[in-house]
């Protein structure tokens, strides 16, 4: 990794080494009115060569750092090999995540956001299980007694769309870790609501659903990729 640091630091030197050297150190009055004097044409067709100047010299210098680090060998090292293995790897799931991010359709209702609203300044009951394998461990269940407000913003986001004694599951990465189901609301005297912005509440619900969709897709791969190695044990 350190070495790819090192190829980095050398590109960006050499830009600005190259930047340094093309660009006017300074100007006096002539320049001042040869510049003012131009067309917006030759002014537009200088700029674009500059640039086009600026690019074949970032390129050359990269090709020159390319082949330096081929002659000394760092395309053949293990580590150099496993950074490039995970990045690479890096990207493919970045853009696969974003296309199926792309292709979700999600909808947050005026109700959705005024049931949201609704539960400021209320005190929520609820009780987290872990899971194991797809099962709530009864068991080991944690009651908590909260405001509504005090909790996380996910936790508000999970909890907001329940009534009482339906649950949600949470999740990590595409694998459940948690469920939780909402036991009790209560109302508390001198206990004001907080007035939430409407728009933001929307997009927080918004993104909410979009986190749920991609867990859910994540999780129905894993559990597609362990019944296929069990099928395939089998044969």
């Amino acid at each position: 990794m350190k070495y790819l640091l090192v190829i980095v630091v050398l590109i960006a030197i050499s830009t600005v080494v190259t930047l340094y050297s093309i660009l006017p150190v300074g100007s006096d009055n002539s320049s001042s009115v040869s510049s003012t004097s131009r067309t917006p044409l030759e002014t537009s067709t200088g700029y674009h060569q500059q640039g086009e100047y600026e690019r074949q010299a970032a390129s050359r210098t990269r090709h020159i750092l390319v082949q330096e680090a081929q002659q000394v060998g760092i395309d053949k090292e293990e580590s150099f090999r496993r950074s490039l293995k995970e990045y690479y790897e890096q990207s493919l799931v970045k853009v696969l995540t974003e296309r199926k991010l792309a292709e979700m359709v999600v909808e947050v209702g005026e109700e959705d956001i005024d049931h949201y609203l609704a539960c400021s300044g209320k005190i929520f009951t609820f009780t987290r299980f872990p899971v194991e394998k797809g099962k709530r461990i009864e068991h080991n269940g944690h009651q908590n007694t909260v405001r509504f407000d005090d909790l996380s913003i996910t936790l508000r986001l999970l909890i907001a769309g329940l009534n009482p004694g339906e649950s949600a599951k949470q999740f990590e990465t595409g694998t459940e870790i948690s469920e939780i189901r909402l036991d009790a609301i209560e109302i508390q005297d001198g206990i004001e609501p907080i007035l939430y912005d409407r728009d933001r509440i929307r997009e927080q619900l918004e993104n909410h659903q979009r986190s749920i969709g991609i867990d859910h897709w994540i999780n129905t791969l894993r559990k597609n990729s362990v019944a296929g190695q069990e099928e395939a044990s089998k044969e």
